[in-house]
């Protein structure tokens, strides 16, 4: 699940600079800001709250796993080796997650959403599940378990399922500005649950600002970074808003390792956030889940400046609570 960790850094100045026009709303539970930088008619106005409209429906009806009528919620439910024609957006889609469970080395799995639901409903009554029932949810997790032709795809295991919530909303936030630009609105930001997009500028002419706030404060005075933004996408993945507390007092959070098949346990040494920066909100929203998945700060790092080879325009920030103040 992901936070509201960006606020729109405002300065103030002598003169009114100019504004931009605002959209704001609930999308799926989540609220949403869309700014669009140029004067705007009231036909341009309905326009764009209609895109934006469009855009969300599109997400709830392929991708929401909430949504029991989507796509994604028909994949789930499928038994073992019954076949399902996709969409071509969502098969396309499917191609794209391999990829990135290729580059996370398998850190980033959607199929991990069995175990996470398995474990958040003991985390609530402060148990973990009993360990033989582990290992048999274990046994539906892994990409391996999803088999895809150009036009079809099916699942080897009965409860293998997919949770898209590490990064879904990067992607609506892409549709969203790729829609608006392609209706020629150049200068936009995108926020939608923490993540965001930027495209152009504001119209004060300069690029969209941003504070990447700290994990103990929304305070701005104690930002682990400010960020202006222009063509870029913004995520943050963190472990402060969803914790449980287990056996032995030990506490968790809802986000599972694939590796391990265990719930992320929290410490001093653990990260607490990361952020990514990168040229899409789908890409970044991905590689800052993934980055919560390391063990240290230090493997983190080593496997971001990694991912830079291929990705170089990516910047990142990871802060654990034994260096709460700043982030690299």
């Amino acid at each position: 699940m992901r936070y509201l960790t960006f606020l729109l850094l405002l300065f103030g100045c002598q003169s009114q600079p100019p504004e931009p026009v605002i959209f704001s709303g609930v999308a799926m539970t989540m609220e949403y800001k869309v700014m669009v930088g140029a004067p705007l008619s009231k036909v341009d106005k309905d326009k764009v709250q209609a895109i934006i409209d469009r855009e969300f429906d599109r997400i709830n009806e392929t991708f929401n796993s909430w949504n029991p009528h989507s796509e994604l919620s028909r994949f789930n439910r499928m038994k073992a080796d019954e076949k399902i024609v996709l969409s071509l957006e969502l098969s396309q889609f499917f191609t794209f997650l391999k990829e990135i469970v290729q580059l996370t080395d398998g850190r980033f799995d959607p199929t991990i959403a069995p175990l996470k639901k398995r474990f958040v409903a003991s985390l609530e009554k402060g148990e973990l599940p009993d360990q033989n029932e582990q290992n048999f949810i274990s046994q539906a997790v892994g990409w391996d378990k999803i088999q895809q032709n150009e036009t079809t795809a099916y699942k080897s295991h009965d409860l293998t399922s997919l949770d898209l919530g590490g990064i879904a909303k990067g992607y609506a936030i892409d549709l969203i500005t790729e829609s608006l630009r392609a209706e020629g609105y150049q200068n936009a930001y995108v926020e939608w649950g923490g993540e965001i997009r930027a495209v152009g500028e504001h119209p004060a002419g300069r690029p969209w600002r941003i504070y990447i706030r700290h994990f103990e404060t929304s305070d701005p005075r104690q930002a682990l970074a400010l960020v202006d933004l222009k063509n870029r996408a913004v995520a943050t993945s963190g472990d402060y808003l969803q914790q449980w507390e287990g056996p032995e007092s030990n506490r968790y959070t809802h986000i599972i390792d694939p590796k391990t098949k265990m719930p992320l346990k929290i410490s001093k040494s653990s990260i607490s956030t990361a952020t990514v920066l990168a040229e899409t909100a789908t890409l970044a929203d991905a590689l800052a889940t993934t980055l919560m998945l390391f063990e240290t700060k230090e493997q983190a790092i080593r496997w971001i400046e990694s991912v830079q080879k291929k990705y170089p325009d990516i910047q990142y920030w990871v802060a654990t609570r034994e260096n709460s103040s700043s982030a690299l």
